[in-house]
């Protein structure tokens, strides 16, 4: 609990994959609200999106996108849940809500988790030459890795208005809590460095639907004003054994940290789409989000003035055009412009860079249960501040990392049959196609020094994905499904970097 997570869909994972809640960029969240933290409580279901990502979604992903999504349930009601389970992890949850007949709505959700995460890890031969004799095994314990997390989110405001379906205003408040065991490399292994952070973050939600007729408005934004800080400053060693070994400098790692930065960073979305017929309709959608980290050195505050605000501003524009004919064909055309700059005051680098992506939809009923789907993007995605910047714990800063792109080719076919009016079977299958520019990966940085257990982002080209899947689902009333599901993929790297 509270470890990195990773999502992998069709060949493409990290940050190539992006996440959403209601349609919102997790992006800026802080590391409190994540979604491998919050409860499924939150989530009345969960989209996944492997091949073309949605124009509305407002994102410049590259392999796909899961997008939460916590419904609007209008009512009065209170749900609370708590669970316990293996090294000391627990997990509890509260949600509530109350709207009144004029429309005033309030709503409350509040989750916990915490977890001491001392199970067992396996240990390569080599990983045991500096552990005391007596305390060498090939698996021991980990015992700086205690995690938790606490979060609040609160929303007041109206719906179901004339001039609003729905107007929130909400802050959403956390802090977290986590030890950190190693390194990038299992070689470095640490006893007391820890992160704590905090995140602050007011919020407004806007939707209004037959804004005039036919015109639908969504707005939204957030800021979070909360911290991260680093704390590296024992004057000790630690191996797999768990020993504390004395020595006269600061810092588990080179130097020692003690660092508070701020990652303020801001969204803001908006979304209109307008339908000119029963078959015609078009939308413009626009997302916008800066990051400004400001770093204050707790050990050393002369160096703050080497090392200025990072900043980074990001917007995309896209626009798409929808065409629908009910049970017989769906086609949608999109395009995107993307627009980033960033600034590293250190480096006296100031940057921009402009990309324009595109790509369609097609759905069609060959006969009422057979369907054929087909998609294609040209799509970019552009670097993420932590892999420009560093994240200041595991995570080197490689300022000349280009922005990276795909052609996404999706073809699939889909057979729904009955056996009668209870028993239901369908049949799905897809083929893939991606080949990626200047695609984005993490390495280990080189050298000896204490760099060398960091990891740095850097691009390759010429990455080719293909792959396949197929599911075969059934069900039984409106009861109970069952499904098989089977997916092979071969990824291709040039043999050179």
């Amino acid at each position: 609990m509270g470890s990195n997570f990773n999502v992998s869909l069709n060949g493409f994972s990290g940050n190539h994959i992006r996440y959403f809640i209601d349609g919102i960029p997790m992006d800026n969240f802080g590391s409190s609200f994540q979604i491998n933290n919050i409860p499924i409580n939150v989530a009345e279901r969960v989209e996944v999106y492997k091949g073309v990502v949605p124009m509305w979604l407002g994102s410049d992903a590259l392999g796909g996108a899961v997008n939460i999504v916590t419904g609007n349930r209008h009512r009065n009601y209170v749900d609370a849940s708590y669970s316990y389970g293996s090294f000391n992890t627990h997990r509890s949850v509260i949600n509530a809500a109350a709207t009144s007949e004029s429309g005033l709505t309030v709503q409350l959700s509040a989750f916990q988790n915490y977890s001491d995460n001392n199970y067992k890890t396996d240990l390569k031969l080599r990983l045991q030459n500096d552990m005391v004799p007596e305390k060498r095994a090939s698996s021991v314990r980990r015992f700086n890795d205690t995690y938790h997390n606490e979060t609040l989110i609160a929303n007041v405001g109206v719906v179901n208005k004339s001039f609003a379906d729905n107007l929130l205003f909400g802050i959403t408040l956390g802090q977290n809590y986590k030890e950190i065991q190693t390194a990038a490399r299992p070689e470095s292994v640490y006893g007391q460095l820890h992160r704590r952070g905090r995140i602050v973050m007011p919020s407004l939600k806007y939707k209004k639907t037959n804004l005039i007729k036919g015109l639908d408005l969504t707005v939204n934004a957030n800021y979070n004003l909360g911290y991260e800080k680093t704390i590296d400053t024992a004057r000790a060693d630690y191996d797999w054994d768990g020993i504390r070994d004395p020595k006269p400098t600061l810092g588990e790692r080179d130097g020692g940290q003690l660092a508070k930065y701020k990652n303020n960073n801001g969204l803001g979305t908006a979304m209109l789409s307008y339908k000119i017929s029963d078959h015609h309709s078009v939308a413009v959608n626009n997302v916008f989000s800066t990051f400004n980290r400001k770093t204050d050195d707790l050990l050393f505050p002369e160096k703050n003035a080497l090392d200025p605000a990072k900043k980074m501003d990001k917007n995309v524009l896209g626009f798409g055009y929808g065409y629908d004919v009910e049970n017989k064909l769906s086609l949608n055309l999109f395009g995107k412009y993307i627009y980033l700059n960033n600034v590293i005051g250190s480096r006296n680098v100031n940057k921009s860079t402009e990309k324009l992506g595109y790509g369609m939809a097609l759905a069609y009923y060959i006969i009422p249960d057979l369907q054929l789907r087909t998609s294609y993007e040209l799509t970019n995605r552009m670097p993420e501040a932590n892999e420009i910047f560093g994240d200041l714990e595991n995570q080197a800063a490689s300022p000349n990392l280009k922005p990276e792109k795909s052609d996404n080719l999706n073809l699939g076919i889909v057979y729904g049959f009955k056996i009668n009016e209870v028993n239901r079977f369908s049949v799905t299958a897809n083929a893939i196609y991606r080949y990626s520019g200047d695609f984005i990966y993490n390495k280990f940085v080189g050298g000896t020094s204490g760099s060398q257990n960091l990891l740095i982002a850097d691009n390759r080209s010429g990455v080719r994905t293909t792959g396949i899947d197929g599911e075969i689902r059934y069900s039984y009333k409106n009861w109970l499904s069952a499904r098989c599901y089977r997916y092979l993929s071969e990824v291709k790297k040039p043999s050179k970097i």
